[in-house]
């Protein structure tokens, strides 16, 4: 991604590798112009320097082309238009980790061939066309979306989280349940908070949930097991595209983070206040 009017280089989070994020930040460093800015994406991960520095030169091309254009636009206009739905799906969120893809309509199907055949993807060979049926209905979508909905997620060890959203911040509490472990109350503590922590981050995307989020994780006796809770916490936000950020435990043990917020949230998009209620409660 070029940011043609800011002076700044980075590599996606999703990069953990230092090593690798070096030689992706020194190999857009010296392709891009002075002046402009790079962000490096995730698929640029062990591509060669030749690649990476035409990518730049196109974008480069591409924002020279636009510049004469700006003027002769009317306020409010359009200079750009970004690319169609199906092209930036495959831009943002297919990445090396996808093996195949389903679809239902075989028009579809010869778009997603095409596309990843040009940035030989090996998901081009791996496009499955199923018709006649809603691949909703086939892969439980509608339900994960129901259950996402709820504001209480069980866990698979018997333990469950809360998650309320108010006006200001997100409050998520974490709870045993029926999990009561094998060997010791703080083993069971730990091994909840840890299984809590990942699905957080995961219902944090699933819900589209930003801005301040306060987590009530279980009361653990020891710092190391607190620190070994946050670094859970950590990793599995870094999978998540949408910046997130984890400041720490407060004196009264809450774990803080923030979000970015971008766009509607689920809740948002599939429920609306109820008119009964004045809103207490979302239909």
């Amino acid at each position: 991604m070029l940011l043609p009017q800011v002076s700044y280089i980075g590599v996606s989070r999703k990069i953990q590798d230092n090593n690798e994020r070096a030689r992706l930040r020194d190999l857009a460093a010296a392709s891009k112009p002075e002046g402009m800015g790079v962000i490096v994406r995730t698929l640029a991960e062990g591509i060669d320097g030749d690649e990476i520095a035409e990518d730049i030169r196109q974008l480069v091309a591409f924002w020279q082309a636009l510049v004469p254009k700006i003027p002769h636009v009317s306020v409010p206009g359009l200079v750009h238009k970004d690319v169609d739905l199906i092209s930036r799906l495959i831009r943002d969120w297919i990445n090396h980790d996808v093996e195949r893809i389903t679809v239902d309509h075989d028009e579809v199907g010869q778009i997603l061939r095409k596309a990843l055949r040009e940035i030989e993807h090996p998901a081009a060979k791996q496009i499955y066309v199923v018709t006649g049926e809603d691949l909703f209905e086939k892969y439980g979508v509608d339900d994960e979306i129901r259950k996402t909905l709820r504001s209480k997620v069980w866990l698979k060890s018997g333990g469950y989280l809360v998650i309320q959203q108010t006006e200001a911040l997100i409050v998520i509490d974490v709870n045993t349940g029926k999990y009561v472990g094998t060997h010791s109350l703080e083993e069971t503590v730990v091994h909840t908070n840890l299984e809590a922590a990942r699905e957080i981050a995961r219902q944090l995307r699933l819900r589209n949930l930003g801005g301040i989020i306060i987590i009530d994780f279980i009361d653990m006796i020891t710092e190391e097991a607190q620190k070994q809770v946050i670094n859970e916490l950590e990793t599995a936000c870094a999978q998540d595209k949408t910046k997130s950020q984890v400041l720490g435990i407060t004196q009264l043990g809450l774990v803080e983070m923030t979000r970015k917020k971008v766009g509607q949230t689920l809740s948002v998009r599939y429920t609306s206040p109820c008119p009964n209620c004045d809103g207490s409660g979302r239909v």
